[in-house]
């Protein structure tokens, strides 16, 4: 699970990275509405059309999109040259659990999950997840 703190670590940092723009009373972030649920693949073939911020401090760029359900959030780190570096990065992995792995995995991560709610998940036999699994550049 050692994957899993650091993909969590990484996420924090890169938001902390812009949270001060994200706080900000005057800035106004647009997000667009999205007409289907965005995958979750690492590609980001479905974000072309998005409008893209770059926060001044960091130079990350970002993408908000929304549902009536999820925030979605590209989020692209350059090296300090400018160019995008394929050394770092996640390697997002489809992954078949099944509904048991799922609860052990929700609860693992802090999730308080009630009887009435694992029988929900158990109707369904298999879950097909996104793991992110950070690039080793070695």
């Amino acid at each position: 699970m050692k994957t899993h703190r650091t993909i969590i670590c990484l996420a924090l940092v890169g938001f902390a990275s812009l949270a001060p723009s994200l706080v900000s009373a005057e800035k106004v972030i647009p997000s667009q509405w999205a007409a289907a649920p965005v995958r979750i693949d690492g590609a980001n073939q479905e974000w072309q059309d998005a409008a893209i911020i770059v926060d001044k401090v960091s130079r990350a760029e970002y993408a908000l999109r929304n549902d009536d359900k999820y925030l979605y959030i590209l989020m692209v780190f350059k090296s300090f040259d400018g160019k995008k570096d394929k050394s770092n990065g996640f390697h997002f992995v489809k992954k078949t659990i099944t509904a048991d792995e799922l609860i052990a995995n929700l609860e693992k991560g802090g999730e308080v999950l009630t009887d009435e709610k694992k029988a929900g998940i158990r109707q369904q036999k298999a879950y097909m997840i996104y793991e992110g699994l950070p690039l080793d550049p070695s």
